[in-house]
């Protein structure tokens, strides 16, 4: 999943590469009503961020930039179902791991 994803980082005009740049960046934005800035810190990546619309950014941009393509056979709505998957996964193993301390 990495070799195709990573292709993707840093393509977008909302990619920051750090928080100095993201400070520079934010400066002069004027945001809509409608839109959200959502920003990941390396501790608390994807808490809050909404599930669906992320699917639905990352589907976007593997359909606008092929570079991964070589990298796999997958289609794209086979990526998304995987990350769908990780997902689901990644929630089991946390609600685990909280009973699992609520016992101790």
């Amino acid at each position: 999943m990495v070799d195709i994803l990573n292709p993707l980082i840093g393509q977008s005009e909302q990619f920051v590469k750090n928080s100095r740049q993201l400070a520079e960046e934010l400066s002069s934005v004027q945001m809509e009503e409608d839109q959200l800035l959502v920003s990941y810190g390396v501790v608390s990546l994807f808490t809050s961020t909404p599930v669906k619309e992320s699917l639905e950014a990352i589907r976007e941009r593997l359909q606008c930039h092929p570079e991964w393509r070589h990298t796999t056979l997958l289609k794209v709505d086979d990526i998304v179902e995987l990350l769908v998957v990780f997902d689901e996964f990644n929630l089991i193993v946390n609600f685990q791991r909280a009973e699992s301390i609520q016992r101790d």
